[in-house]
């Protein structure tokens, strides 16, 4: 949230900045810039320092997010695999498919749904104060920017639904291509003499198949879901500039500066709508986590220690352990023999 409020803090500076250096240039004479009052726009050598300063520190802020993102990942990472490790290795029942799909797979769409989220904190953030800072400089114009891109809600809409529906079938395909894998391992022997592997091969490629077809798909609408606003920003910024001659006249510097804004709200937008994508196709997995979590880890018992003895000591026999079972009248055939 820090970070969303310096970056928006950095648009504006740039907003302003760039109307300076426009000012200062010759190419918009006479004119005032958006909250001039701070800023010194006669002198070449301020305008052309904050403009530096505020280019740096829009990287510096862009590089801080994504360091922070990259060590939340490691973070969640590490701490979800200890977990697993500590329920694989201390109960008796877990599956090895179900751990190498928890270790790896789930683990990492975990964790990249959770910086999905955050991303989408920050880029809200972003998006909310510079709509409000251009509703600041032309009510009307924005207003009608708004309506144009409310156009694009069903369309989004509509490409939710079928994000949603590819990310849950690329997460059960994937899921179901390595279960099949790892029992055809365990049970190589068995498949060879039945003569049977090239069947169970084949079946474990058509899940892969699949795997990759809704994969394409999940790609294919998501890209197009991001590239949406940035098309109709295009035409919308035709609109701005008629509208800025009829409906709202504003000096050319002003709009500079409103240009500057809608570009990086567009540029927002599309962001959103990608992570909103990404989010689509991490959630299934991320859910699967969390239910494993709560079934398996937040509500059990802490496992018991193990007994310490020393070279002189011998553990007593326990006839209630896992040595101290009898079977009798244990029986097995054939049906029908």
């Amino acid at each position: 949230m820090l970070v969303g409020f310096a970056l928006f803090a950095v648009d504006i500076a740039m907003a302003v900045t760039i109307q300076a250096f426009f000012r200062i240039l010759g190419l918009q004479a006479g004119e005032k810039i958006i909250l001039d009052a701070w800023l010194p726009a006669d002198n070449l050598f301020v305008v052309i320092s904050l403009l530096l300063i505020a280019g740096t520190a829009r990287g510096v802020t862009t590089w801080l997010m994504a360091y922070a993102n990259g060590v939340m990942v490691v973070v969640f990472e590490t701490r979800a695999r200890r977990m697993v490790i500590g329920w694989a290795l201390g109960t008796r029942g877990a599956r090895v498919s179900e751990v190498t799909t928890l270790y790896n797979d789930r683990t990492i769409s975990a964790s990249n749904f959770i910086t999905s989220t955050i991303g989408v904190f920050t880029r809200v953030i972003v998006a909310v104060l510079l709509a409000v800072s251009l509703i600041n400089i032309s009510l009307k114009i924005t207003l009608l920017v708004a309506v144009s891109l409310a156009l694009l809600v069903p369309l989004i809409r509509w490409l939710d639904r079928r994000i949603s529906a590819a990310s849950h079938m690329v997460h059960g395909q994937l899921s179901a291509s390595v279960d099949r894998l790892l029992v055809g391992v365990q049970n190589s022997l068995l498949l060879h003499i039945y003569g049977t592997h090239r069947h169970e091969a084949e079946a474990t490629r058509s899940h892969l198949t699949k795997y990759g077809h809704y994969y394409e798909r999940y790609y294919f609408l998501s890209g197009l879901k991001g590239v949406l606003p940035i098309i109709l920003g295009t035409w919308v910024i035709s609109l701005i500039t008629v509208a800025s001659q009829s409906i709202d006249p504003m000096p050319a510097a002003v709009m500079i500066g409103y240009f500057y804004l809608f570009l990086r709200f567009v540029q927002s937008m599309g962001e959103l709508a990608n992570l909103g994508s990404h989010l689509s196709l991490t959630r299934p997995r991320m859910i699967a986590l969390w239910d494993w979590w709560r079934t398996n880890v937040a509500n059990e018992a802490p496992l018991p220690q193990a007994a310490v003895t020393t070279a002189d000591e011998t553990p007593a026999f326990d006839p209630g352990g896992p040595v101290g079972w009898r079977l009798e009248g244990v029986t097995f055939s054939y049906p029908g023999s």
